[in-house]
């Protein structure tokens, strides 16, 4: 009964390693780099975030929420003009193909961030957190910056 129980015991530990083992490859095979916020007026309710997604998979995959502590609430947003006028207009996830990157930049896909919980002055870094599919997360901090004049 010893022998079958340390056998059990060595499978579910070999088998709880290779599942961490597994997640841990599948964040670092997503990249975010350039995350940044743009500064707005004092007491401003919305912020605009922006960053890169390197998906370095062979496979598709979806983002689907980013949080963070210091916001109410993030929402992805992709600015269009339509009928000569723009329009952002709310994401709900966001795929991003095998080995290819999203840009969320001025003017395209954006982060819309709302109601601060505190109020932001240049140089803060927020803390974001984005949720993947198959329960991948991966944080990166933005850094609130001079909004780029064009």
């Amino acid at each position: 009964m010893i022998f079958f129980t340390k056998i059990i015991n060595l499978s579910l530990s070999a088998l709880l390693l290779l599942s961490l083992s597994t997640l841990s490859y599948a964040q670092e095979s997503i990249t975010i780099t350039n995350a940044w916020i743009a500064d707005a007026p004092p007491n401003s309710t919305m912020y605009a975030g922006y960053l890169t997604i390197k998906n370095n998979n062979n496979n598709a995959i979806k983002l689907l929420t980013v949080t963070s502590p210091q916001f109410q609430n993030i929402e992805i947003h992709k600015s269009q003009i339509i009928n000569n006028i723009a329009k952002m207009i709310k994401q709900h996830g966001l795929f991003i193909e095998a080995n290819s990157k999203a840009q969320f930049s001025p003017g395209g896909l954006h982060l819309m961030m709302l109601v601060p919980k505190n109020t932001l002055q240049l140089d803060n870094k927020i803390n974001l957190v984005l949720q993947f599919q198959n329960n991948i997360t991966v944080s990166v901090i933005a850094k609130v910056q001079k909004r780029l004049s064009k």
